[in-house]
């Protein structure tokens, strides 16, 4: 029975370990909105250009999601581009991984 109780024990601590790394790397890890603006950064755009529209988060013991929205200028217009970034973080990873990304340009036609 001692030796079923020893196994236990250090099957606990192992799990507790794992728990506070995992825990500890999910702070350490950029956030989603760094990860999507690094993205459009990698997509041409300038860091400076973007502005970050909106963006929302949800995180669970399975993983994370993220929808990031920035706002670019066009030209010299007053008109702006819609960047659209969705991000997933994996179970037990600490890196945003991108899964969508999309620009939407502005309305064109009679009056705008």
């Amino acid at each position: 029975m001692k030796p079923l109780r020893i196994i236990l024990a250090g099957c606990t601590v192992v799990i507790a370990l794992l728990m506070a790394i995992v825990f500890a790397f999910s702070f350490a890890a950029p956030s989603p909105e760094d990860a999507a603006k690094a993205s459009a950064i990698g997509k041409g755009w300038h860091q400076e250009q973007l502005s970050l529209l909106r963006s929302q988060t949800t995180n669970s013991l399975f993983g994370g999601t993220a929808h990031v929205e920035f706002t670019a200028p066009i030209g010299s217009s007053h008109a702006s581009k819609i960047i659209r970034v969705d991000l997933m973080r994996p179970v037990y990873s600490s890196n945003w991984r991108i899964s969508a990304y999309e620009e939407a340009g502005p309305p064109f036609g009679p009056g705008v």
